[in-house]
């Protein structure tokens, strides 16, 4: 007859037969040999326990990516991850597809791994850190053989600091809720403080890169001062050239001289004029003239001799409507004169 006692656990059973890819798993707050957590823990002489493996061992078994991919992995240039939502391995597939693990890549073989430890259906029976989030380490990148160890147990509010190569990540519990049909740990994940690029610079380069003094002090000065047979050249040639030979050119060339009928000459038409412009009227007294007035030349004072007073003569008046100016009347053209010949300097001719 079989008793009990002939009875092989299954906890064990499954412990052992799992060992041959599985590594145990360790804690570091025991002493080796007691995590509790999974099936790869801490054995116990039981036939009935429900559990789960833990984080490494699902992340390794690659169970979670059939419906969808429940591992994430981020590096310390990716780790700012605000309120990820973590479900238990017995919750997977979720509808909202979340996350089983969390693997953080440390730049070596030994990466950190995050899941919630939620204790129902197949892991109610889970022996330590029930429906907590727990960081636990493992070698080989997690794809391999290698022994796992739990670093922390973090409930609602917890955070812990992950060393990376780079520099620190702070995982923290923002709230787990255990009473949703889909029972699951809201955290974040942020960078701290990065590490120093590399160690101040491999040591001192060596002895004071200064060789010896090539040698010694110098083979005397050079030879007696180097003559040169008279100084080089003159100080330096002159400036380039003179400030500019002359101005570029003279002032412009001066004009051509006209040779038409100047102003108050004789004329027919504007074009026997220099200026263009004839006056109108008797041909016999057409002459030449300008439309700009011109300045007189300044003339050098004299005294004046004495003039006798002024002989007053009546205004010249412009010729009323319908009537032409006489000879010397005021006139703005040439139809103000009855001579029809009004001069430059505004009289009739």
């Amino acid at each position: 007859m079989v008793t009990r006692s002939m009875l092989i656990s299954l906890v064990s059973f499954i412990h052992d037969y799992s060992s041959i890819h599985l590594y145990t798993s360790l804690l570091t707050v025991h002493t080796p040999f007691t995590s509790y957590v999974g099936m790869m823990g801490y054995s116990y002489s039981q036939d009935d326990t429900r559990m789960c493996f833990n984080g490494p061992k699902s992340y390794q078994a690659g169970w979670y990516n059939t419906n969808y991919n429940g591992y994430a992995t981020f590096t310390y240039s990716q780790a700012a991850q605000e309120n990820t939502k973590l479900i238990g391995q017995v919750d997977y597939p979720s509808v909202n597809q979340d996350i089983v693990v969390i693997k953080i890549e440390t730049g070596t073989s030994t990466d950190y791994f995050i899941h919630f430890n939620r204790a129902v259906d197949a892991n109610s029976g889970t022996k330590e850190g029930a429906n907590q989030v727990l960081i636990t380490s493992a070698g080989n990148n997690g794809l391999s053989y290698a022994k796992s160890t739990l670093l922390v147990k973090l409930s609602a509010g917890g955070t812990y600091t992950l060393s990376l190569t780079e520099g620190d990540v702070e995982v923290t519990v923002n709230s787990i809720d255990t009473s949703a049909s889909v029972g699951y740990a809201d955290i974040s994940i942020s960078t701290g403080t990065e590490a120093p690029s590399k160690s101040p610079s491999s040591s001192p380069s060596m002895s004071p890169t200064t060789k010896a003094p090539s040698k010694s002090p110098s083979s005397s000065p050079s030879a007696s001062p180097t003559i040169s047979e008279a100084p080089s050249k003159t100080p330096t040639p002159p400036p380039s050239k003179s400030p500019t030979l002359k101005p570029t050119l003279a002032p412009t060339p001066s004009p051509i001289p006209c040779t038409l009928a100047k102003i108050d000459q004789s004329c027919s038409t504007g074009s026997d004029c220099c200026s263009g412009l004839c006056t109108g009227g008797n041909p016999r007294n057409r002459v030449c003239y300008s439309n700009t007035p011109t300045t007189p030349a300044p003339v050098a004072p004299s005294t004046p001799a004495p003039v006798a007073p002024p002989t007053t003569q009546p205004p010249v008046t412009s010729p009323p409507v319908g009537s032409c100016s006489p000879w010397k009347g005021q006139c703005s053209n040439n139809s103000d004169c009855c001579s029809n010949d009004c001069k430059r300097n505004g009289t009739c001719n």
